[in-house]
């Protein structure tokens, strides 16, 4: 349920934390493909990266460095 609402308010949150959103979504996709925690399997792993991309698909047009950046930590998913 949180994460829907996540998905839902992205694109109207402030400017600042569409940022915040952005740069997050990026560390946390880029940390599970590099230190994941042992106990998630694939799928859990594969549910979360296609969950982040929806909020950034949400905030694409805010900042297109840091949304080229999240589709470079994106394209290297399982």
């Amino acid at each position: 349920m949180r994460k829907r609402l996540q998905v839902a308010r992205a694109k109207h949150s402030s400017e600042r934390a569409r940022l915040v959103k952005l740069a997050d979504k990026i560390c946390n996709v880029r940390d599970l493909g590099t230190r994941a925690p042992a106990n998630w399997p694939l799928e859990r792993k594969r549910q979360y990266y296609e969950w982040a991309k929806e909020v950034v698909d949400r905030l694409r047009g805010t900042h297109a460095e840091l949304e080229r950046r999240f589709d470079e930590v994106y394209a290297l998913k399982p």
